[in-house]
């Protein structure tokens, strides 16, 4: 019976055959195998020995792990015998890239379950390129399918197929204000938070993946923070989205659902003074999940009893319409429906209506409903004048994964800045080059590791390519 022998932290300039030589003094090999980069060639550093029997595989094991070959210590293990391998992949879970750009889930589907049973599948489009991932109930299956299809050809594109990464653990985020605090109003029984998205999801992407659950009204995304929120018709659907998606595999990362919440926001001082039973001059109470709606961009001249005609002719309740005032040549005014449910409605179904047939287009919004208490104003005492003034502190957050880089050449495009990054194009998710407000080119290139980011940054921060030096430092997080 054949076993398959792992070695791994293998010299770049090793060959099949310089690996086969090494070994083959310990017993008949069926096979050796190089690890390489589908498209360029180049080792990644491993391969597999397969031997003829059992007690050579163990005699080579036993000699070979821990031993120099060209300068590197190898790291040599039963193939099975996942401990060995690079720390940073996981055994059971494939990355397969290069797709084809009109190649579909159930095309990939197809293609993945050949090899064995897959938990779950994602087909991704991203810089693009489509990629996919597919989780293997075996990590004996995924080996076979990294084994069979990395370096073959799917409708004329070269397969890259390798074990994926493993995630980073997450830190936790920095305050950007120690005065101020968050605190969670009431639940919204329909609406769920997600968290961790993919840094290239997209809505209709995130639609797709939570649509099994039941009929969705909207879909809200902050592509920098990677969050976003997902508001079904019914709360049971809601709830059986929550069950059935919380702490699953979307695209490249783990996502996390709760349930969303209405939220205010007070600073720690306020906070203070109400626990002492002390009251601002003016203090604002919200009354729960909102009934109020704002529209704009009205006309002028416009009737508040033909602003409620029109919500009626959709079948809205109106039980209180308050007229505002013009901004910008246009009136403004508050529509108060007999529930929440129903302004959500509202807003989607009526948001963007021409006015009466004219080319005035309205805008609907849900506001928060608010009250205001007046106290009695206190006298201020008079200050002595200071001309010193104080300076803000400001956190400032950065991705450490992502960088910036300027001073680039005018003719910049995303193929030569792939040649700038040429040594760390592996470990590349993304490029983009753009130009700044002083049309000068910029561009941002975001990595899979935080390390090789590190690493990028240091080696070519301040390199000359003709028109000066390039400058580089890590990307800022922007709310």
């Amino acid at each position: 019976m054949s076993v398959q022998v792992y070695v791994g932290n293998l010299s770049w300039s090793l060959s099949s055959e310089d690996l086969k030589k090494a070994f083959e003094k310990f017993g008949s090999i069926e096979e050796s195998t190089l690890i390489q980069t589908a498209v360029e060639k180049r080792s990644k550093g491993y391969g597999f020995v397969t031997f003829e029997k059992a007690e050579d595989a163990e005699k080579a094991i036993e000699a070979m792990d821990g031993t120099e070959l060209a300068g590197r210590k190898l790291q040599v293990a039963l193939a099975k015998d996942r401990s060995k391998e690079p720390p940073n992949l996981t055994d059971d879970r494939v990355h397969v890239g290069n797709l084809p750009s009109d190649y579909s889930k159930e095309e990939f589907v197809k293609l993945l379950s050949s090899f064995g049973e897959c938990k779950d599948f994602d087909v991704l489009d991203g810089n693009g390129k489509k990629f996919g991932y597919a989780t293997f109930s075996s990590p004996d299956d995924a080996t076979k399918a990294v084994e069979s299809l990395n370096g073959s050809t799917e409708g004329g594109n070269v397969l890259e197929v390798m074990f994926a990464r493993k995630r980073r653990p997450r830190r936790p985020r920095k305050k950007r204000n120690s005065n101020t605090t968050t605190t969670q109003g009431d639940v919204i029984p329909n609406q769920l938070f997600v968290r961790h998205l993919p840094r290239d999801a997209t809505k209709e992407s995130i639609t797709e993946k939570f649509k099994t659950f039941g009929s969705i009204t909207s879909v809200s995304l902050s592509k920098r923070r990677r969050f976003g929120f997902v508001t079904y018709e019914s709360a049971e659907d809601a709830t059986k989205a929550l069950k059935g998606l919380h702490d699953t595999e979307f695209g490249d990362s783990k996502i996390e659902v709760e349930q969303a919440h209405e939220r205010s926001t007070k600073s720690s001082s306020e906070e203070t003074k109400e626990e002492d039973g002390t009251k601002s001059e003016e203090k604002e109470e919200s009354s729960g999940p909102s009934n109020v709606l704002w529209v704009g961009g009205l006309p002028a001249d416009v009737k508040m009893e033909d602003v409620q005609a029109m919500f009626e002719e959709k079948e809205f309740e109106v039980s209180e319409c308050k007229p505002g005032h013009k901004k910008r040549g246009h009136f403004f005014c508050y529509i108060t429906l007999d529930t929440h449910e129903n302004a959500k409605k509202a807003v989607d179904s009526m948001d963007g209506m021409t006015w009466n047939d004219t080319e005035s287009k309205i805008k609907v919004e849900i506001r928060k409903a608010r009250t205001k208490k007046k106290q009695p104003k206190k006298k201020k005492k008079k200050k002595k004048s200071n001309n010193k003034k104080k300076k803000k502190q400001v956190i400032v957050e950065y991705y450490d994964n992502e960088l910036f880089v300027k001073n680039l050449p005018d003719d910049t495009t995303k193929e030569s800045l792939l040649g700038i990054f040429k040594k760390f194009e592996e470990s590349i998710h993304e490029t983009k080059v753009s130009k700044s407000r002083a049309e000068k080119i910029i561009a941002f290139v975001t990595f899979t590791e935080a390390r090789v980011a590190g690493n990028a940054l240091k080696e070519l921060n301040g390199k000359d390519l003709g028109d000066g030096p390039i400058e580089i430092q890590y990307s800022r997080v922007i709310e």
